[in-house]
């Protein structure tokens, strides 16, 4: 069964977007949207507890909260999917328009509608992970979760976060198109640069001094302008005042608001990234060779995770030799 199972439901999410349904049997089949994009956020453990007692009613305190922010994330991407599915239906004789008189929109219209949702949906999960992760001692089921851990170990977990060192263009579809290339960033520039151990201690720390706060930034900057780089790599992307974009889809990509630069000034753009990357992680070394070197360093963790790393040898590098000593073996060439 469903987490959403009624219109009166719906039209709570987002009212003003919904407010004309009025029939129970022509939602969309939000079951499905949940195991495709709830269970992988949540864990299935979570998902089922949840499902359980909203079905028993009997959802109570903090419960209600996360249900009420779980509705206001799918009801967006469920009616997101289903949209090529009210333009049109497959009959008897074929695909056949299902749009009657002045119902219809044009093209522009629906564009602009589509993309509006998919807007609301991205800041609905992001409201919702941040308020999870807020309130994680109050759900062992989601903590205990693999979900839980991929999310957690992420050093960046949020766009807002993310557009703070390195702006965005709707920084929160923007930050979960550009999940799995952040994981790639942390798995072959930062945990190599200083060492598993070290790299995770600054992932999990709770309340950073003055100093680790200071590495704590030049590691998020690094890890934003080399996912910019990595993502330039990958995908079809515009710099604006705006800030950094991907095209979704070729309409964006020739639309004079949107259009991607040229080809060198891409370059000069994913260049500036890769270098200024590689610039603040070398700074983010030099640091925790410095408080490593203070008198009793920051403490046996902190000692300890360091010195199990490849910033035991560690040199300062030199602007002259910025494109070799500076990656210190990071420069991986992906």
């Amino acid at each position: 069964m469903a987490l959403i199972t009624t219109v009166t439901e719906v039209k709570a999410t987002h009212p003003r977007l919904l407010n004309k349904t009025s029939k129970d049997t022509w939602l969309p089949n939000f079951a499905h949207v949940e195991y495709k994009y709830l269970v992988p956020i949540i864990g299935t453990a979570l998902y089922n507890d949840i499902q359980i007692k909203y079905t028993a009613n009997t959802l109570a305190g903090l419960e209600i909260t996360l249900h009420q922010k779980i509705q206001a994330m799918l009801v967006p991407i469920a009616y997101f999917d289903e949209l090529p599915r009210d333009v049109g239906k497959i009959t008897d004789a074929g695909p056949q328009s299902d749009i009657i008189g002045d119902q219809k929109l044009f093209g522009w219209q629906y564009r602009e509608m589509k993309q509006g949702i998919a807007n609301l949906y991205f800041d609905a999960l992001e409201v919702l992970l941040r308020w999870l992760y807020d309130n994680k001692a109050s759900f062992a089921l989601w903590t205990s979760s693999p979900e839980y851990t991929r999310y957690s170990k992420l050093l960046i977990k949020n766009g807002t976060d993310f557009s703070e060192q390195y702006a965005l263009h709707q920084p929160l579809r923007m930050y979960w198109t550009m999940r799995p290339l952040i994981q790639d960033v942390q798995d072959n520039y930062h945990s190599l640069a200083l060492g598993a151990a070290l790299f995770t201690y600054f992932i999990d720390m709770a309340s950073p001094t003055a100093a680790e706060a200071d590495i704590l930034r030049a590691l998020k900057k690094a890890m934003a302008f080399l996912t910019v780089y990595r993502t330039c790599r990958m995908h079809s992307v515009r710099f604006g005042h705006d800030g950094f974009a991907i095209l979704q889809n070729d309409t964006e990509a020739q639309s004079t608001s949107s259009a991607a630069p040229q080809l060198p000034l891409l370059d000069h753009h994913m260049r500036a990234a890769e270098q200024d990357g590689y610039q603040q992680l070398e700074r983010a070394k030099r640091l925790c060779k410095d408080l490593r070197a203070a008198v009793g360093g920051k403490g046996a963790g902190y000692n300890a995770a360091f010195d199990a790393g490849p910033l035991v040898n560690y040199t300062t590098a030199s602007i002259a030799d910025r494109n070799d000593a500076l990656t210190s073996g990071v420069r991986l060439g992906i």
